[in-house]
């Protein structure tokens, strides 16, 4: 059985507000974003290697979570960046509260 599944893991969700979410069986795309996102923070920041330290890797991973949101284009969000795109839906769409 799958942990996300498991009665105690959903009970906490409901203690804290929090809503699970979790695809179909078999959906191969229930996390690509975040498989891609962890993938290229692997390969740009990290090269195969490890931090020196706790301090230090959270600092550069601050650093990198800055710069993917505010900086790097993305294909998905047509070469916006996410904080860019986000701005520009919450513009034109009524679902999305400024």
């Amino acid at each position: 059985m799958l942990s996300y599944t498991v009665t105690r893991f959903r009970g906490l969700l409901t203690q804290h507000g929090a809503v699970q979410s979790m695809s179909q069986p078999s959906n191969c795309y229930d996390n690509a974003q975040h498989k891609s996102f962890w993938r290229r923070l692997k390969t740009e920041l990290l090269d195969g290697g490890s931090s020196p330290g706790l301090d230090k890797a959270r600092l550069e991973l601050a650093r990198y979570s800055a710069y993917n949101n505010n900086e790097r284009c993305h294909s998905a969000f047509g070469y916006y960046s996410p904080n860019c795109f986000d701005t520009h839906l919450q513009t034109i769409s009524p679902k999305c509260p400024a």
